[in-house]
């Protein structure tokens, strides 16, 4: 008697446990946004989304001009060096 008592104890508290599990997967509440929120939110989303590549672009064509501008630095600086070392030629060899 005393098993039986445990076994229907025990197949309870299976049953509010598995109740208690399917209460918590219900369905889900609605949303308290306005369908207005939500379709501003998204062209918000897309508008942002737009200006993230339009800058990401501009980032990369200020790169590669400064590139650019560095490769044309060294060029002049080295022709600078080339034109010092030709006239430091020419004044030592007149004197």
């Amino acid at each position: 008697m005393h098993t039986k008592y445990l076994k229907s104890l025990l197949l309870l508290f299976a049953i509010l446990i598995l109740a208690g599990l399917m209460a918590g997967c219900a369905s889900v509440r609605p949303c308290a946004v306005s369908e207005d929120q939500v379709e501003q939110a998204r062209a918000k989303a897309s508008t942002v989304g737009t200006q993230m590549q339009q800058a990401d672009q501009k980032v990369a064509d200020l790169e590669a001009q400064l590139q650019s501008k560095k490769a044309t630095l060294d060029e002049l600086q080295a022709k600078k060096a080339d034109l010092e070392k030709q006239l430091a030629e020419k004044s030592g060899g007149a004197k």
